[in-house]
């Protein structure tokens, strides 16, 4: 299988339609060869005064279920757990959540109210997190992150009550908006995360920041942010960003706001290579202690499920 998953990813570099098989068929694996999570013990929740939240599908619960336990064993156990289902998560899979961790709090997306916002585009989860952030840190955690190692940084910024973002190739710290502005506009990509970027100078307001982060591992400072801010930023975008491809309902408006928000809290922490890791399949991720498989490059060279196997297996059975 792993060849076969090897020449087809190969040929995915030229081909969408054999690129589209290959994610398909690797998730699948993945699935199946890491199921043994099922059989591992449940966490054990504590009380230390943060919750952790996911916007979570069907497909993605035995990573999940890796992502939460890895980093129960490596940040710490939090006080809550929250769960935003997209719709597509089974009673099985809902039995399943609420074995391994329990007293899991379960959201459905049709419940959300996202007010002057978009409506998808994980915007339903921005929402929960901000409003359950008005009375305790919240960690934001996509269901294909993996935690190896300690994250000291991650440990003191929950204690410390500061918001963290998880730094990218194009983003280590907050910078002015006017700053971000520019450097948006120099780089030849087409996404409408970089038309967004562009218009920020043109925001009402001085001394803004922004940090262009991933909103996959994020932290929200308890009482920092508020919805009201988030609508009134995103009520100006919406009237910025006007192109005939690109709109502010369009997937990728969300991560622009989170980053924007987060940025302007209290002197945010900001994690960064190498010890903080978007993967994209390429080598160098020795000193890692965070990863987040993301996109095509969540199943290149195998390393994802390879870690996640090694996992399961220390973790023993329940």
């Amino acid at each position: 299988m792993l060849l076969l998953l090897s020449i087809l990813g190969k040929l995915g570099n030229h081909s969408p339609r054999i690129l589209y098989i290959w994610r398909r068929l690797s998730l699948r694996y993945f699935n199946q060869t890491c199921s043994h999570i099922y059989q591992t013990p449940p966490i054990t929740m504590e009380h230390n005064g943060f919750a952790l939240a996911t916007m979570l599908q069907h497909v993605d619960v035995v990573q999940y279920l890796v992502a939460i336990k890895s980093f129960c064993q490596f940040v710490s156990a939090p006080a809550q757990v929250h769960i935003v289902n997209d719709g597509s998560l089974t009673d099985e899979d809902i039995r399943q959540l609420e074995h391994h961790v329990p007293g899991v709090q379960i959201e459905h997306i049709e419940n959300i109210d996202t007010g002057a916002c978009p409506n998808g585009s994980c915007w339903e989860r921005l929402k929960y997190v901000i409003d359950l952030s008005q009375s305790i840190y919240v960690v934001q955690m996509d269901a294909d992150t993996f935690c190896r190692a300690a994250l000291r940084d991650v440990n003191q910024a929950i204690k410390n009550n500061r918001s963290f973002l998880l730094g990218t190739d194009l983003g280590h710290a907050p910078v002015s908006t006017h700053q971000a502005s520019d450097f948006a506009a120099s780089l030849p990509l087409s996404h409408v995360q970089l038309h967004s970027e562009i218009e920020l100078k043109n925001l009402d307001g001085v001394d803004q920041k922004y940090m262009r982060a991933c909103a996959g591992f994020a932290g929200f400072a308890k009482g920092e942010v508020n919805w009201q801010t988030v609508e009134h930023f995103s009520s100006q975008m919406a009237k910025l960003v006007v192109d005939d491809r690109w709109s502010w309902n369009t997937w990728g408006t969300e991560q622009v706001t989170s980053n924007f928000v987060l940025a302007n809290t209290q002197e945010p922490v900001s994690l960064v290579e190498p010890e903080y890791l978007n993967y994209f399949g390429r080598a160098g991720s020795e000193g890692a202690h965070f990863f987040h498989f993301f996109g095509e490059g969540r199943f290149q060279n195998d390393l994802y499920r390879q870690l996640a196997l090694g996992f399961i297996e220390d973790l023993g059975t329940a």
